[in-house]
């Protein structure tokens, strides 16, 4: 361990530290009403599908619950479509976990 110590001291050491958002598997998914990618939203729709999404019974059970529960009759079956489709092809983490691998080898 002194060794070591020793020449730790002799020789600098260098390291490099790297950011990446990496989401949660439960929450990286595009049909989360924060993403909703592939849909033009306007911020008041946006707004209605957000209570839609958090709505509650008096008991504390969720209206709403799961997709597209909560997107109903604000998104057409076409948008709904695009949204899943996005999801896919982007959110899949079969997909991401390759290109969050690159993007950690390729940091250097």
């Amino acid at each position: 361990l002194e060794t070591l110590s020793l020449q730790a001291r002799r020789m600098p050491l260098q390291f490099r530290v790297g950011q990446y958002n990496v989401l949660a598997g439960y929450l990286g998914n595009n049909t989360e009403p924060w993403f909703l990618y592939g849909v033009d939203m306007s911020d008041e729709r946006r707004e209605q599908i957000l209570k839609l999404h958090s709505q509650r019974r008096p008991d504390g059970t969720i209206v709403n619950a799961g997709w597209p529960a909560y997107v109903n009759g604000l998104l057409s079956e076409e948008e709904q479509a695009e949204v899943e489709r996005i999801n896919r092809e982007h959110f899949s983490w079969d997909l991401r976990k390759h290109r969050l691998l690159s993007t950690i080898r390729n940091m250097d």
